[in-house]
């Protein structure tokens, strides 16, 4: 069975060091899409004279570049964290909240770590926002299509049946 991607969530973990608490969970407003959650592995060359053809093992996994469209609004406070942690360059945590139910994830504002409902399949991933342009075409909603570089493994947090 086919999961719809209707009514599902993304999240943001902002951290702020001179605040207290450090940190919180901010919703993103008005994601159009996400795509590019995975990574391709390097390629560790094992050929050797006696090789018909090349010979490779898995190596590191290369996080990629996960891209999330949006329409963006001056007046969403989600897109002015968003414009204000793309200005930082820090690492944060996101967490991706699937269709197959509709809980939030929640915050430990002390330290940052997020705890997922068994209600609801998560992907939880780190990453710095790499580029956050605003896209303004003739006769179009206005875009930001948010570039995420994944930093580490993504984890996946599925409901519970």
């Amino acid at each position: 069975m086919a999961l719809k991607t209707q009514k599902t969530g993304l999240w943001m973990v902002k951290y702020e060091p001179d605040e207290s608490p450090e940190y919180s969970l901010v919703k993103i407003g008005f994601v159009t899409g996400i795509t590019g959650i995975g990574g391709a592995r390097d390629q560790i060359d094992t050929t050797h004279l006696e090789s018909d053809e090349r010979e490779y093992l898995g190596g590191f996994a290369n996080p990629g570049a996960v891209n999330i469209g949006q329409n963006w609004d001056p007046a969403e406070v989600s897109h002015e964290e968003l414009e204000e942690m793309y200005n930082s360059g820090v690492n944060m945590g996101w967490a991706l909240g699937l269709s197959d139910g509709t809980s939030v994830p929640t915050l430990n504002a002390s330290t940052g770590v997020l705890t997922f409902p068994p209600t609801r399949t998560f992907i939880k991933f780190d990453g710095y926002i790499a580029d956050y342009p605003l896209n303004l075409d003739l006769n179009d909603a206005m875009r930001a299509p948010m570039v995420v570089q994944r930093s580490g493994r993504r984890a996946i947090s599925r409901k519970s049946s």
